[in-house]
């Protein structure tokens, strides 16, 4: 495996990079300097573009797998850790990344990370997609048709899922 190695997919938080390419490419246009309203107008449909164009690469790449993430949401009254299963990567951002305005999708290593911020405080987390075994491993605990996993709540399957390559494996993105 290699390592230390890092794909950012999408990231707003600095959108230095952005700004100066709006205001070049409307100066090419126009011919003359841009305001900086026109300028922001343009730097948001980039990263609008950049969005969609990276939602659609992930969305291929999970191929319809349900994802599980583990992370930490920040909120008003402090930090709450744990994971979730998402049957769709525009589900869990609309969930995850809910009152969000920055996100930073990366891969690490292999691992897909995404961070984001809100008024209250920044959520991150890792995302895995869920394996056909990892599927029937919840169902049995969902549906209570294994015996030995109904001492278990959502949370400890969530964890034990995430933790176990035979679950829950790292996605293979396909840009």
């Amino acid at each position: 495996m290699v390592r230390n190695k890092t794909v950012v997919y999408f990231d707003n938080y600095n959108t230095d990079g952005y700004e100066e390419d709006a205001r070049d490419n409307l100066r090419l246009v126009y011919g003359e300097e841009p305001s900086d309203e026109e300028v922001w107008n343009a730097v948001w449909s980039y990263l609008e573009t950049d969005w969609a164009i990276m939602s659609s690469a992930l969305d291929r790449s999970f191929d319809g797998a349900n994802l599980i993430i583990s992370g930490a949401v920040g909120r008003w009254d402090g930090r709450v850790t744990g994971g979730a299963i998402y049957p769709t990567w525009d589900k869990f951002i609309a969930d995850f990344g809910k009152d969000c305005e920055y996100f930073e999708v990366k891969q690490v290593d292999g691992h897909l990370y995404v961070a984001c911020s809100h008024h209250d405080g920044n959520n991150f987390c890792e995302v895995k997609v869920v394996t056909d075994a990892g599927d029937r491993y919840y169902d049995n605990w969902n549906y209570d048709t294994d015996p030995r996993l109904s001492k278990y709540h959502e949370a400890e399957i969530i964890s034990r899922m995430f933790r176990n390559s035979k679950y829950a494996r790292c996605p293979k993105i396909e840009w």
